[in-house]
């Protein structure tokens, strides 16, 4: 791995210059709304009235936007578009009627979710999922409490008779049965959730459970869950990545949260031993990490042991986030040096955007609470 370098404040600060110099003009309007949701953390953290004047101005272009709130096609990006708009209008909820600015785009992904629960692969159900959280982050809003029941009573549903099923299932946050399980979560943890709902969560965590194997760092054997499942004969697919997308951290955050909901202490200290074993994986070898970015970098490792570490309370978190920290700088210097960041400064997940808000994170020793867009 590169060598780390000193001072994450100083690395935030080179990132925050990198934004406000782009060209965010250039953009469409909806992939500026990543760019809004960095401007409100920042003012969050500092109090600067320009970068909240600037999240209201950038999120007031995607609000009128022609067309978007109603567009005929939703793949994964622009739904996780439609959730951080959710996230930031509810924060901006003082100004200007922000929530209410997304009416059309709720009765759209009711429409659109309805849709996705008649296809049989696995992006059309992850794609549902999304649709759910952008539901849970307009709660308590009339049109959430309305369209929530509906698609909670569509996905316990029985599928029909003879339907397909998708071959390989995903099992980490990035799209998969642990993303699932944190929107279940959520929802039950606002008042939204049905037994059916609790129900869904205990059968997703047994089956997860069941999946377990040991470690086994002579035989590259690494991660304790597999990243994928066969969905019919069960065959487990093991890695190393060790990324938010599908690591073993985001596995370990899951079962923190589901035993808050299942009150079931066994599963605190399955997260313990999951979570504390995933910080003796340091090399590229054994996590697969060679980028800052959030989706597949160090700095999504970083925010998730900072996730672990106020949940827990255990300080070998702290430390583990302070080295993915440390890492994510070091991945920075050289990305940002290479010449034009790629994929790109837009994107939360993959681009400047997000490793921007992990750092920012970090300077401001806070929980500016992004995060839920995508949790």
């Amino acid at each position: 791995m590169p060598q780390t370098p000193l001072g994450v404040a100083e690395s935030w600060r080179t990132v925050h210059q990198r934004l406000l110099a782009h060209d965010w003009q250039a953009h469409p309007a909806p992939e500026r709304v990543d760019f809004a949701v960095y401007a409100h953390c920042a003012y969050a953290a500092f109090g600067r009235p320009a970068d909240a004047d600037l999240a209201h101005q950038l999120f007031d272009q995607l609000a009128t936007a022609p067309g978007w709130q109603t567009a005929p096609a939703w793949p994964a990006r622009q739904l996780d578009q439609a959730c951080l708009a959710a996230w930031l209008a509810a924060r901006l909820a003082a100004a200007e009627h922000a929530p209410a600015r997304l009416a059309a785009l709720d009765e759209t992904l009711c429409h659109e979710a309805l849709r996705l629960t008649h296809e049989a692969d696995a992006a059309s159900r992850s794609n549902f999922f999304r649709i759910l959280r952008y539901f849970s982050l307009r709660l308590p809003l009339a049109a959430a409490t309305q369209h929530l029941p509906l698609l909670l009573a569509e996905l316990a549903a029985e599928p029909p008779a003879g339907a397909a099923i998708a071959e390989q299932l995903p099992l980490g946050l990035g799209a998969g049965l642990a993303a699932e399980l944190l929107v279940l979560i959520k929802l039950s943890k606002q008042g939204l959730g049905t037994e059916a709902t609790r129900q869904a969560v205990r059968q997703g965590i047994i089956r997860l459970l069941a999946l377990r194997s040991p470690v086994d760092f002579e035989a590259q054997q690494f991660s304790v869950f597999p990243y994928q499942v066969h969905s019919q004969s069960g065959e487990a697919t093991f890695g190393a990545d060790l990324s938010w997308h599908r690591g073993d951290v985001g596995q370990a955050w899951l079962l923190h949260e589901a035993h808050e909901v299942l009150h079931n202490a066994e599963l605190a200290k399955i997260a313990e031993l999951v979570g504390l074993n995933t910080l003796l994986r340091t090399t590229i070898d054994s996590t697969e990490i060679t980028s800052a970015q959030v989706d597949c970098g160090a700095a999504g490792v970083a925010h998730l042991y900072g996730k672990l570490h106020r949940t827990s309370g255990q300080r070998a978190y702290h430390q583990g986030q302070q080295f993915w920290l440390g890492q994510t700088q070091a991945w920075l210097l050289q990305e940002l040096a290479a010449g034009p960041y790629r994929p790109g400064p837009a994107e939360l997940r993959q681009g400047l955007v997000g490793t921007g808000l992990v750092l920012l994170s970090a300077v401001a020793e806070a929980d500016l609470g992004w995060d839920a867009a995508l949790l």
